[in-house]
Formats: structure tokens, C-alpha cells, sequence
């Protein structure tokens, strides 16, 4: 395990006293009029050394619980591998896990990275699917959904249907 960064301030002391007690801490940033919410985890690297995961496009409490029991499970012993399908996530559907390429973690990782003082962790995206369980990913995705994930693994932001979401971060 890596050294702790120092607190600046109380949410700084939460942060790290939930990694401390819990293994890791959850960020939730607010869907926006033109924009999907998403959720982060920070510590599961530090206290598991498995990737940090986000989940994009689900209301936050959903997509906090997505990501605490991905980290319950992590704990215990799971490995969430790159290119996997998961199940237990979403009831009755399987969800994707994808490396995110670390071009993403300062726009949408950035308390991540203070807290690891850098871009040198790894992340995890957990891809939900469509009604039909398609995932963003496949051609059969519903087109609705697809504005509310982009698609991490990919360093080119078109590639990673994330244009409109970044610009909406620069308004």
C-alpha cells in the first residue's frame, strides 16, 4: 500500500477515513441538464489492488450501490477482469468491464487523481445494457442510451462518443 495523501480539508478527512475503514470511497457527481451523471470509486486500487471503477448514466444511488457491491465483492476476493461479462450487478442482466484509457481520469476521475497524486492507478468501467441486455458497446444498443456512456476505452473522444459530454464540462 502507497502513503495516504495529506487531508486539506473535512471532505479530504472523509475520504480517506472511509478508504481507511471500508477499503475505499465512492464519488457521486450529479446528472446535469446536458449531462449523464456518474459515480466513482477511489481506494479500491490503494486497499485491494484492483482498479478503481465508474459507472455512467444511472441515478446515483444506483449507480453508488452498483459500485459497493462491485467493492464488497472485490474485498472478498474478486477479480473484475477487462473484457468480462459481470452478473449480481443489475438484476437479471450482465454488465460489461472495460479499461478506461487514462486520458479520462483528469475530466471525470479528477479527486482520483488527487488522491493518488497522479494518473498511475488503474480504472474500470462497469457498462450497463439496454433493456434488451445490449451493451453501449454493440450494435443493438439502444441509440437512446447511448449519450449516457461514453466509451472509455477509447482515448479519442469521438471514438469515445464523449464530445457533447466534454463539452458540457467546459460550460
Amino acid at each position: 500500500m502507497t502513503e495516504l495523501p495529506k487531508p486539506n480539508n473535512d471532505q479530504d478527512r472523509t475520504l480517506i477515513s472511509d478508504v481507511e475503514g471500508h477499503g475505499w470511497h465512492v464519488i457521486k457527481v450529479p446528472e446535469l441538464e446536458n449531462s449523464p451523471g456518474w459515480a466513482f470509486s477511489i481506494g479500491l486500487h490503494h486497499s485491494f489492488c484492483h482498479p478503481e471503477v465508474v459507472v455512467f448514466g444511472l441515478p446515483d444511488e444506483m449507480a453508488h450501490q452498483m459500485i459497493n457491491s462491485l467493492g464488497d465483492d472485490i474485498r472478498e476476493g474478486t477479480k473484475f477482469e477487462p473484457d468480462t461479462l459481470v452478473t449480481g450487478v443489475l438484476e437479471d442482466y450482465s454488465c460489461s468491464i472495460k479499461t478506461v484509457d487514462p486520458y479520462w481520469y483528469p475530466p471525470f476521475l479528477g479527486y482520483a487523481t488527487w488522491f493518488y497524486q497522479g494518473l498511475d492507478f488503474p480504472v474500470v468501467q462497469c457498462l450497463w445494457p439496454d433493456r434488451e441486455g445490449n451493451l453501449p458497446n454493440e450494435a443493438a444498443f439502444d441509440t437512446n442510451l447511448i449519450p449516457f456512456q461514453p466509451l472509455l476505452w477509447h482515448a479519442d473522444p469521438k471514438a469515445a462518443r464523449a464530445e457533447k459530454l466534454l463539452a458540457t464540462l467546459d460550460d
